[in-house]
């Protein structure tokens, strides 16, 4: 659906992540908001909070559509991407773990798998910046 209102609506297809931005943020707060009114026992809060979660959802879905069409990732990796970092942040969700996990485990997990995603695209950026300039940079793609 977004795909179809990217390529049929005008507006949609001119939007980029920094034009979203606002968006996004106007979303996330009402979100809050209803969170706000979920605590306070309103009448229609659960439907409130629903509502807003799809224009969350919206938010995640659009921006991978723009990522998708300047070729870089789309809605699936962002779903890998989820997944990789709950195997690396909540490991027990994936080790066939029944009982429940302390809250102190779960914090130092959270945190190790954490650190350890930083150190990973650390390399990561070191070796495209070693590729780029030591043999697979812009002087060999314009021979």
């Amino acid at each position: 659906m977004i795909r179809d209102a990217v390529r049929l609506g005008q507006w949609e297809s001119e939007q980029t992540h920094r034009t979203l931005l606002p968006f996004l943020r106007e979303e996330l707060e009402e979100y809050a908001e209803a969170i706000d009114e979920w605590e306070a026992n309103e009448l229609g809060a659960e439907d409130q909070l629903k509502l807003e979660l799809s224009d969350l959802l919206l938010q995640v879905l659009f921006h991978a559509q723009v990522a998708q069409n300047r070729g870089s990732f789309n809605i699936y990796d962002v779903a890998q991407a989820f997944v990789d970092k709950m195997r690396s942040r909540q490991p027990y969700l994936f080790d066939g773990s029944v009982g429940v996990v302390p809250v102190d485990e779960q914090k130092r997990l959270w945190q190790e798998g954490k650190e350890q995603e930083k150190v990973e695209q650390q390399e990561r950026t070191s070796e495209l910046q070693r590729n780029f300039s030591g043999g697979g940079g812009a002087a060999e793609l314009e021979e």
